[in-house]
């Protein structure tokens, strides 16, 4: 090669070289480079919409480098940045947004950290190391088995709170319902107990890892009675061996909205059991391929209600109306209707009420109230008749007519 090809091909080299340079400084200036490979906070970005050349700090860039900071677990940078955005964004960030961060970053402080191939576990240590390196091992094989489910791999690490102290049971600091299990809001949230727990914590994480699944496959597209039928569908919950006719039909709109909203545990029972039935009711028509078409469809940026038709077939208010349909078909059996009432006997008076049991008959022993023209009765009865239920005592218990202690969601 003479000369003069050389000195073409270097120079088209370094052309290209400060092209690629320029690229990366101008996604580097809009805030993408750090934030797309790393996890997001369990929040979505509050920040408002900056003009072409700001006059001020990039707010935009400053949190994108603060979520940085917290999903590489730099507590002492994420705590530089939060105290420079509140600086700096005084009266332009939404004081809702700077809350969550600031609960962020106290999370990410306040916890130790550890790391498997899948996940990134937060805890905070009270109970020893062990329990990080346990609930790893149980999200670990989560994933496994939800990605042959769905087929569908994360492309980042899950992120998981295990917490002794409830301040870190989820990331906006509202108190849940003290019949919630675990939570998942962009983070696994689980009680340090629970990872101990052998026989529920396999089904738990699994449910919460659904949620993981569903939330990176379809975003906040899928209706919270989608998200929540798929997550019992996969965690192996059964459906209820029986309706019990005292649990009335939610209506569709009320199982989109937070289930979390519902105090009273029985009610919470019936949404999420009308959730599961909606689901298998959908499988049920159309098989499990269908519902992972449902969440890829939806992934690939279709809408979520033309996904649903294209996949079941049918809209999702003629799914819940069918499967009421199935379930009023399933109404738990009525106790046995009583027996015929025989005419019971004329009470005693006062003045006729024994004062002193009257002693036992013997063959012997003739009533002295009875004449020969007295009809013959039978005052002991070979066997006694059948008993008659006692109002509520008597009926069966239904089976799964209450829900469990705490629910996962």
């Amino acid at each position: 090669m003479n000369a003069r090809r050389r000195g073409a091909l270097v120079s088209g080299l370094l052309a290209l070289a400060a092209v690629a340079a320029l690229v990366l400084v101008g996604d580097r200036l809009k805030g993408r480079g750090a934030a797309e490979s790393v996890p997001a906070i369990p929040f979505p970005s509050a920040l408002p919409a900056q003009a072409a050349e700001p006059a001020g700090p990039d707010l935009a860039k400053i949190e994108s480098e603060l979520r940085a900071a917290l999903a590489e677990g730099d507590g002492d940078e994420a705590a530089r940045l939060l105290a420079l955005l509140k600086k700096e964004g005084a009266g332009k960030v939404p004081e809702q947004a700077l809350r969550l961060l600031e609960r962020a970053v106290e999370e990410g402080t306040a916890l130790r950290r550890g790391e498997s191939p899948y996940a990134v576990v937060s805890f905070d240590g009270v109970q020893g190391d062990e329990l990080g390196a346990e609930a790893l091992a149980l999200v670990d094989d989560a994933i496994w088995e939800l990605s042959a489910a769905l087929g569908f791999s994360p492309e980042r690490k899950l992120e998981v709170v295990v917490y002794s102290d409830p301040r870190f049971s989820n990331g906006a600091g509202i108190e849940l319902p003290n019949w919630v299990e675990a939570a998942y809001d962009g983070k696994l949230r689980l009680p340090a107990e629970l990872v101990f727990d052998e026989a529920r914590r396999a089904s738990v994480v699994r449910h919460e890892t659904a949620h993981a699944f569903v939330h990176l496959m379809a975003g906040d597209a899928v209706p919270l009675w989608m998200d929540e039928g798929i997550a019992q569908h996969l965690e192996g919950r059964p459906m209820p061996e029986c309706w019990s006719r005292s649990w009335d039909f939610p209506p569709l709109d009320r199982l989109k909205s937070p289930f979390v909203g519902e105090s009273d545990p029985m009610r919470a029972f019936v949404l999420y059991a009308s959730s599961l039935a909606l689901v298998e009711h959908l499988v049920a028509l159309k098989e499990w391929s269908s519902v992972r078409a449902y969440l890829n469809e939806i992934r690939q940026g279709k809408p979520e209600e033309v996904a649903f038709a294209e996949a079941f077939e049918l809209t999702a208010d003629k799914a819940w109306a069918d499967a009421q349909i199935a379930l009023a078909a399933r109404f738990c059996s009525e106790p046995d209707a009583p027996p015929a009432e025989e005419p019971a006997a004329p009470e005693a008076t006062p003045e006729e009420a024994p004062s002193e049991p009257e002693p036992a008959p013997d063959d012997d022993y003739a009533d002295p109230r009875l004449t020969e023209e007295t009809p013959e009765i039978a005052l002991w009865p070979d066997e006694p008749p059948p008993e008659e239920p006692a109002g509520e005592e008597a009926a069966p218990a239904e089976a799964d007519d209450a829900p469990a202690e705490s629910e996962s969601f």
